[in-house]
């Protein structure tokens, strides 16, 4: 039997598909950290639906009389502070050709198909080696709609082991949709 007051906790979780990340509350447990960090978590991923992984670290909330009393569910994202998003990003997968010029490897195109996307932009895997900063141009293959300029905002830290793609997120400074 465990022994000790029910504490809250919030642990950073990873689709296994490497698609989305978040981190997750969870509110009156008496295990201590090192025993939630070393067992599997539920969480929901939204592309890719229920999973449970292994949280990637963990930190303990300090006890607040203020602090809300919300319930967490385990298969519930936990909320994040602040949002950043200029709207809700969509999980779908659309065939998109990514085409610029990069200074590692000059003019390019690749056909791929879009992991998220919202208003200003979009998630899409690539081959190319790009860097932050370099403007895409992304063609809709279904529509021929080009946007125009998405400028690099975010590259994943590795590429996949077998298939070498890198995931790039690139975004307008203007809202793609009205």
């Amino acid at each position: 039997m465990l022994s000790g007051s029910a504490k809250t906790f919030s642990l950073h979780v990873r689709c296994r598909y490497g698609d989305h990340d978040d981190w997750i509350t969870l509110q009156s447990r008496v295990e201590s950290l090192e025993q939630l960090l070393a067992s599997p978590c539920g969480f929901e991923c939204p592309t890719h639906g229920a999973q449970q992984e292994f949280p990637l670290e963990g930190v303990e909330k300090q006890s607040s009389a203020s602090a809300s009393q919300k319930s967490s569910s385990l298969f519930a994202p936990g909320k994040t502070a602040k949002t950043r998003r200029s709207s809700e990003r969509k999980s779908f997968r659309v065939p998109v050709i990514v085409y610029g010029w990069s200074k590692s490897f000059g003019t390019f195109h690749e056909n791929t198909t879009t992991v998220m996307f919202n208003a200003s932009g979009a998630l899409v895997r690539l081959v190319t080696p790009v860097e932050l900063g370099e403007n895409l141009f992304i063609v809709n293959k279904f529509t021929f709609i080009t946007t125009v300029a998405l400028m690099l905002a975010w590259l994943s830290p590795s590429p996949r082991r077998i298939s070498g793609e890198r995931r790039a997120a690139a975004h307008a400074p203007r809202r793609l949709c009205a």
